[in-house]
């Protein structure tokens, strides 16, 4: 893994190993299998004393099973600067880290990565395109991944890549999200039941970034990806789906006791 200046790439820290960062991990694991020389790190927050859990334990041997070294960090308590020190170690920064440290961490992950002058940055916009959402879209989040996108454009040292995917598959079954409600067996449909979302599996999006990163793709640019997604193990839909696919994928693969409804708002 080389770029344009002939830095060697080798030593990659991925940041967090949630969903994302497993999967991540998983898609880096099989590209070293053809590349031996690289060498992977996951940032982790630091435990408590004395509070292993069970899945903390499993994912240690995960961990040691890929040959995969541990540095920890806290996102909140520590600076820019500090950061900046853990980041210098490595040639390139996987970000997936997510949204759970709260206003500004994206902000200040990516000034830690630019002060430590990493060469390769892929930064946590694993997600929708947040240049054709605008800024005051009302989530605050997004309008900082903007942020973070006018940093990166500002500068000319770190090479980055922002790879766009949609939204996570899983999300789409989240209750919280308010699409499928299991209880009450009920398919909302944002505006009508041909509204369309983009959906891509952590699985598949850890392992096309690994390829991605593997063969050097251009230094700074954004790039665009949905690939077939295989729903609750038993049915494939395309990377963009309507919201009738949805219901008839509950329908047939769940229970036939459901129902659709529509969300109608001012202007949709």
């Amino acid at each position: 893994m080389s770029i344009s200046n002939n830095r060697q790439i080798s030593n990659i820290l991925i940041l967090g190993a949630g969903e994302l960062g497993m999967a991540m991990l998983n898609g880096f694991v099989k590209e070293k299998e053809r590349q031996p020389e690289v060498k992977l790190t996951v940032l982790l927050r630091p435990s408590s004393p004395g509070k292993t859990s069970p899945e903390s334990q499993s994912r240690q041997r995960q961990f040691e099973a890929w040959d995969v070294d541990i540095v920890t960090a806290d996102f909140s308590r520590q600076s820019e600067q500090e950061l900046a020190t853990i980041f210098a170690h490595y040639d390139a920064v996987i970000n997936c880290s997510g949204f759970v440290g709260g206003k500004g961490t994206q902000l200040k992950i990516t000034r830690a990565v630019l002060l430590a002058e990493v060469a390769r940055y892929f930064p946590w916009q694993f997600g929708v395109d947040y240049d054709r959402i605008g800024m005051g879209s009302g989530q605050p989040v997004w309008d900082e991944q903007l942020a973070v996108r006018g940093l990166l454009r500002a500068q000319k040292r770190t090479r980055w890549v922002i790879v766009s995917t949609g939204m996570f598959t899983s999300y789409l079954f989240e209750p919280s999200f308010g699409v499928v409600e299991r209880k009450s067996r009920r398919v909302n449909a944002p505006g009508n039941a041909d509204y369309s979302v983009t959906l891509t599996t952590p699985e598949d999006i850890g392992q096309l970034t690994a390829k991605i990163f593997s063969i050097g793709r251009s230094s700074t640019t954004k790039l665009f990806i949905s690939q077939g997604i295989a729903l609750l193990t038993a049915s494939s839909l395309n990377g963009s789906v309507n919201m009738t696919d949805v219901f008839m994928l509950w329908w047939s693969r769940i229970t036939r006791h459901c129902r659709m409804r529509w969300l109608r708002h001012p202007g949709v």
